[in-house]
């Protein structure tokens, strides 16, 4: 296991806990960027006062590189280990003929070789606009020296935030207010 997953005093009890609101974000490419963050699942129920981002319980984010091959073994292994954490990665369109293929084969293998767990294809620009840097700072989530894991920590902070939002209008719709 790559030594950056995390704290294993923090993690040994989340690794398996189908109870714990876990997410692996990714920014796959030439590096692929990957951050897990651990909520406290009561902060993602419908109550808009329990707000999810200070009920993170832990969190850690981290980049592979290598060849393609490497980069996937390592990335499955990853979600493997953490069997109940849903899998949010950064969907990406070619827009040119000499794009770069990773981030499209890297998605497409994991669609693949993880299927059926739940899956998030989640666009860049949503999740650079959701966490910009000097919000990404303030909130302590700011990891110098490694654009791709910051961006996996956008996606995944995007993802848990917009998830939040479904619940609390999904609970608005269910309860009507007083």
């Amino acid at each position: 296991m790559n030594e950056n997953w995390a704290d294993p005093n923090d993690v040994d009890r989340l690794w398996h806990d189908a109870e714990a609101y876990q997410v692996i974000s990714l920014d796959p490419g030439g590096t692929t960027g990957w951050s897990i963050f651990s909520v406290h699942p009561i902060a993602m129920n419908g109550d808009p006062d329990i707000p999810p981002l200070i009920n993170v319980e832990w969190w850690t984010a981290g980049e592979f590189t290598g060849n393609q091959d490497s980069q996937c073994d390592e990335i499955v292994e990853m979600l493997r280990e953490w069997p109940y954490a849903r899998l949010v990665t950064e969907d990406f369109k070619l827009r040119q003929l000499n794009a770069e293929l990773d981030p499209v084969e890297i998605n497409a293998i994991l669609r693949h070789v993880m299927r059926p767990r739940y899956f998030v294809l989640q666009s860049a620009s949503l999740a650079m606009g959701t966490l910009p840097d000097d919000r990404q700072k303030e909130l302590g989530l700011w990891i110098p020296g490694k654009q791709h894991a910051r961006d996996a920590v956008k996606h995944n902070v995007t993802f848990i935030k917009r998830r939040k939002a479904a619940e609390v209008a999904a609970r608005r719709r269910i309860v009507p207010s007083p």
